[in-house]
């Protein structure tokens, strides 16, 4: 099935693709958007005319061995504190870098004249200033940038695709910078959101939290879009969020922000609850190595485990050559162990049913536990004789199940990988190939327990920058693995282990008291042998589920048993 959208407007055009394919026995998923904008300027600003950034050729032999930058260091004005963070970029162009935890930045250059650069800062007044290429190592002197008291000054460009001050916005947008992400004691990134006004945090695991806004709390919020670096990373095989595979590693996040109201004017009509957009470092900004290692304990109040470690690590490394060439590759690793659904609150509903099988509780044989999984092959049981002829009262009865450690491990594993190439063809134009790989294992709750096993997720961007515009295309592709629901898979299991035709049929022989009439003392004496406990007596229900939860084959060996048990 394929889908082609486009959309002409102020800010430009928008033209897409959708491609869905699926393997042979796995869900696969590949998608492919194509985009295109072309308008307004994005930057709200135009570069000196004839200025150049990064290409000057050498004018004598002399100064062609001498490397020449821009370097600086930002200060607040009025402590003298190093600004950590603050972006230093030429207007009109995509060149840029961010200071260091001392403030200070540098930007190589060929160029021997001055040029116009602009210092921003979250919560300080931006700067526009002359600086002049030196050689390395020269000193330099202090730029200060004032505290601005106005709130609401931070650039954003998620409510109209251009710049703009956050309180011109058109909609409500919030923005967590990089370095609160990064500070957060949250596991995942995505529970430092429920930090912002508007925004609510639910969580169907440790790892699976489920952003919602406008109220709307829900855990799978289909209305609500994810981008990433522009790459709408959803998955369509789940119908389900996983921002825990989705989001990139923190060390890698400039930024997200955060539209907590309706976007699909902008964003399509998936965005309907809203939009969260995160921004990937550039490594011609934010070169370097950088590690994270975070280790913690849960479950400490918990008495169905023992706590249990939680261990996160993150490592980041960018590199650039002559601000033309760079490259970044970030890892994450997160290992810990999610909690446990042991709830055994009996659901049922005994609707049909005579007392005392109309109360719920375990005792019952129609027992549907909350988290029990292979009880939903349940039947009303009414109309049916004992072998003495008297009615049965109707009850239900339900298959005995597993409840949840008897089918997957609680063990979490995820890994994720993103990286890139970027190059930089001209000071207003820049190309970049990068890619997110994410794989593991993790369980989840929905309408039901879910567990992910070998799940992968790929995703894989082409993109050229220009100061006007970009042209993007992206593909995504998912490989479920053996992910499954373990409400499906404990029904299937009791069906291939017996049938359930066969089940109900051996309780009710037994139940009904037609095994026991029916059997001679001699088959009685090897049935017990071979068994270990006696023939259920008619109106036991508990000795009847005994036999029809173990393999009934041997009845077959038994000449008075047989033709009762169908099996002759």
């Amino acid at each position: 099935m394929a889908k082609i959208w486009g959309r002409l407007g102020m800010e430009g055009i928008c033209i897409g693709a959708a491609l869905y394919t699926f393997a042979r026995m796995k869900p696969v998923l590949s998608l492919f958007v194509l985009s295109l904008s072309w308008g307004q300027e994005i930057l709200l600003r135009r570069v000196q005319v004839g200025q150049k950034i990064t290409e000057e050729p050498a004018k004598s032999p002399s100064n062609a061995s001498v490397r020449l930058v821009f370097v600086g260091q930002v200060l607040d004005s009025t402590t003298k504190e190093p600004l950590s963070g603050a972006y230093v970029r030429v207007p009109g162009s995509v060149i840029g870098a961010v200071t260091d935890e001392k403030g200070f930045f540098r930007i190589p250059t060929t160029l021997r004249s001055p040029i116009e650069v602009e210092v921003s800062f979250v919560g300080y007044t931006t700067r526009r200033l002359t600086l002049n290429p030196l050689p390395e190592g020269s000193p330099t002197a202090p730029i200060l940038l004032a505290p601005e008291d106005i709130v609401g000054q931070e650039v954003v460009i998620s409510a109209s695709r251009v710049e703009e001050k956050l309180l011109r916005s058109p909609v409500q947008v919030m923005q967590l910078s990089g370095v609160a992400i990064r500070s957060s004691p949250a596991v995942v990134s995505a529970q430092t959101l429920s930090f912002l006004p508007g925004v609510d945090v639910i969580y169907s695991s440790f790892t699976f939290p489920v952003v919602n806004t406008r109220g709307f709390n829900f855990t799978q919020n289909p209305r609500f879009i994810n981008r990433v670096d522009g790459v709408e990373m959803q998955s369509t095989a789940l119908n389900v969020p996983v921002l825990t595979f989705t989001a990139p590693p923190d060390l890698d996040v400039a930024n997200v922000e955060v539209i907590a109201g309706p976007a699909s004017a902008l964003y399509g009509p998936n965005a309907f609850n809203g939009a969260m957009l995160t921004t990937l470092k550039d490594p011609f900004q934010y070169p370097g190595l950088s590690a994270q290692v975070r280790i913690g304990v849960n479950h400490l109040a918990n008495y169905q485990r023992d706590p249990a470690p939680l261990y996160d690590v993150q490592a980041r490394y960018a590199h650039t050559w002559r601000n033309r060439l760079g490259i970044k590759l970030a890892v994450h690793g997160l290992l810990g162990e999610d909690w446990r659904a042991t709830d055994t609150t009996d659901r049922g509903v005994y609707a049909g049913a005579v007392p005392p099988y109309t109360t719920a509780g375990s005792w019952n044989p129609g027992y549907l536990p909350i988290n029990g999984y292979g009880y939903d092959a349940r039947a009303l049981i009414q109309g049916v004789p004992f072998a003495d002829g008297r009615p049965m009262p109707a009850f239900y009865l339900s298959r005995t199940g597993w409840i949840e450690p008897d089918l997957v491990s609680t063990r979490t594993q995820i890994g994720k990988v993103t990286g890139g190439v970027f190059y930089r063809f001209t000071d207003q134009l820049q190309g970049q190939l990068t890619f997110h790989l994410a794989s593991g294992r993790t369980v989840y709750q929905d309408n039901t327990r879910y567990a992910l096993q070998d799940f992968v997720l790929m995703a894989y961007k082409a993109e050229l920058t220009h100061a006007r515009g970009f042209f993007r295309v992206y593909a995504i592709r998912e490989d479920g693995g053996r992910s499954m629901s373990l409400w499906v898979l404990g029904a299937n299991l009791l069906n291939t282990v017996k049938p359930h035709t066969a089940w109900f049929t051996h309780y009710l022989l037994a139940y009904g008291g037609y095994l026991d009439m029916s059997m001679s003392a001699a088959d009685k004496a090897a049935f017990a042998a071979h068994y270990g406990f006696a023939v259920p007596q008619m109106g036991d229900h508990a000795a009847a589920r005994r036999l029809a939860d173990s393999d009934t084959r041997f009845l077959a060996t038994l000449p008075t048993a047989a033709p009762v048990a169908g099996c002759s």
